[in-house]
Order: structure tokens, then C-alpha cells, then sequence
């Protein structure tokens, strides 16, 4: 997936993945579930060696790295009951050496995949106090269903995704996701829902918070994202010239 900003990694052979305040937004969370959910995390948790951050480090992913490959399959006994769709698990509010800040908790196909804070502290707060001042627990699906998805898509998103015969001029490596397969992530410029990818260069998406339908390109170099219109292959046209 495309960052905004070069991810800080941590591995657990040498640091925790987790900074002080992540770990305590899970914590808290953890804290307010059913026993069955918490020990579901808890063993999750032990397989994620690596944190990905983003988006100026709002965002935080978490993968399990072995041999250089980020995993995204986890066993069955160790995933929500909720589905492929991305979730929000819930929001954790804290104040870190005074300072309000608000984490939501999502899951992607049943597992604790990401964090998303309104704000971040310093990065030189190296033990900072603290302290969890609220916490709502929740299983709340963000994704629409396919049918209201679609109508924020391009009009020939569908149309292009059955087979539909593309013009010469635009790029031939483009890779659609299916509806079923479309997920939303957060970057500089908003939260997009990703709906296919260009290799190398980067991924196609419409703003969640929208629905003019415009298509952006959200570059995997952190370039700000581009403006390609309505069209999906007007946009697939002026991609082709930036590959």
C-alpha cells in the first residue's frame, strides 16, 4: 500500500513496533471487550513485528514480517467474525502529557490491522505521562455495500471492471479491484476509497468524504495525489503518460 511519508520501522528484534501511546490506545480498548475479542488480539499481536507509519504518522499499520514479506493472512481461529470489510473496532480517547488526542482501531478481513489518531505527539516525547481519559468499544462496519459504493465510483467503473474494451492510449498494467475488494486508507490530502492500482506509480481512489466522483492518483513516491478527473479512462489516459 502507498505511504504519504517514508514509513519509521521498528522491528521487535530491536525496539517494540508499538510506541507508548499505541500500545496503551490497544490496551485500553482490549480492556473494554468480551474475553473471546481480547485473547483474538492478544494473540495477533505476538505475530505483528512490524509498524508501518503514514500520513505523518497519523496512521500506523501493522504487519507480521517474516523473511522480508509482509503477511496479510492470519490463521481463522485468530480473526474477527466480521467479515473481509474493513471495521472500526472502536476509539480510544487519551491525553498525552496534556494533550488531547483521539485513536480509532480498525480491522481489515477480521484482524487489528490499523491505528488512526487525529494528531500525534512530538516524536522527541520519548516516555511521555499517558493518561486514557475514554473509551468506546464497537464493531461498527465503515465500508458501504457494493451497491452504494458503486454510485461513488467513476460511471465506467463498472462498465471497465466487466471487460469493457479499453482505448490504446491508456495504460494497459492497470489492476482493478473488484468491489469486494475495495478498501479505504487514509492520506495527506483525505481518506479515498483505493479501487485499482498501477504498478510502480500508484493507486487510483475517490475521497470517502465526497461525491463528485473526482479520481485521484495517490503516488507511491509521496508525491501529493493528482486530480484525473471523473472519467476512468480519461484518468487511465493521463495515467499512461506519467508511468
Amino acid at each position: 500500500m502507498s505511504v504519504t511519508h517514508y514509513p519509521r520501522i521498528w522491528l521487535n528484534s530491536l525496539f517494540p513496533p508499538l510506541r507508548r501511546w499505541e500500545r496503551a490506545a490497544i490496551d485500553a480498548w482490549m480492556n473494554d471487550v468480551d474475553p473471546e475479542t481480547r485473547e483474538i488480539v492478544q494473540s495477533q499481536l505476538r505475530l505483528i513485528n512490524l509498524a508501518q507509519r503514514s500520513a505523518a504518522g497519523k496512521v500506523v499499520e501493522l504487519y507480521y514480517v517474516k523473511s522480508g514479506i509482509a503477511l496479510g493472512h492470519f490463521d481463522d481461529r485468530l480473526s474477527f467474525a466480521a467479515g473481509r470489510e474493513e471495521v472500526v473496532l472502536g476509539d480510544v480517547q487519551l491525553s498525552i502529557n496534556g494533550r488531547k488526542i483521539v485513536c480509532q482501531l480498525q480491522a481489515v478481513n477480521g484482524r487489528l490491522f490499523s491505528l488512526e489518531f487525529d494528531q500525534v505527539p512530538p516524536l522527541w516525547l520519548w516516555r511521555p505521562a499517558v493518561h486514557v481519559t475514554a473509551v468506546n468499544a464497537s464493531l461498527r462496519p465503515i465500508k458501504p455495500r457494493p451497491e452504494d459504493l458503486q454510485t461513488r465510483l467513476p460511471p465506467d467503473y463498472v462498465e471497465i471492471l466487466e471487460g469493457a474494451p479499453l482505448p490504446a492510449s491508456t495504460s494497459t498494467n492497470v489492476s482493478l479491484l473488484s468491489l469486494d475488494q475495495i478498501y479505504a486508507s487514509t492520506f495527506e490530502e483525505g481518506r479515498f476509497w483505493l479501487f485499482a492500482e498501477i504498478p510502480d506509480l500508484g493507486m487510483l481512489g475517490v475521497k470517502v468524504e465526497s461525491d463528485d466522483r473526482t479520481i485521484y492518483l495517490l503516488f507511491y513516491d509521496g508525491r501529493r495525489g493528482l486530480g484525473l478527473g471523473t472519467s476512468l479512462r480519461e484518468a487511465l489516459e493521463r495515467a499512461r503518460d506519467l508511468e
